[in-house]
């Protein structure tokens, strides 16, 4: 599990920046409490844009952000014809 920061419109993130990587555990957790309704989910949102807003990124740093398309040989997904590439070629 992962924080992200961007601009949300409908169901997709734009412009996303890894703010945290969860560990294993914290992220279990995370989604436990969720699950159970010790905290709501978007209680948790809240807190966690709060918390987010105060970090100070360090010039220079580096993103990563990795993406899983869905897509197989079988089933490429879109294609741009001018490159003649796959959304598949990507991953």
């Amino acid at each position: 599990m992962s924080i992200l920061r961007g601009k949300l419109s409908g169901n997709v993130l734009y412009s996303a920046q890894i703010v945290e990587i969860m560990s294993p555990v914290t992220s279990m957790l995370m989604e436990h409490s969720t699950n159970k309704s010790v905290v709501s989910f978007a209680e948790l949102q809240n807190e966690l844009s709060e918390i987010a807003s105060k970090i100070i990124e360090t010039p220079g740093q580096k993103k990563l952000c990795a993406l899983v398309i869905g897509h197989k040989k079988r089933s490429p997904g879109a294609v741009n014809a001018n490159a003649n590439l796959t959304e598949f070629d990507f991953q």
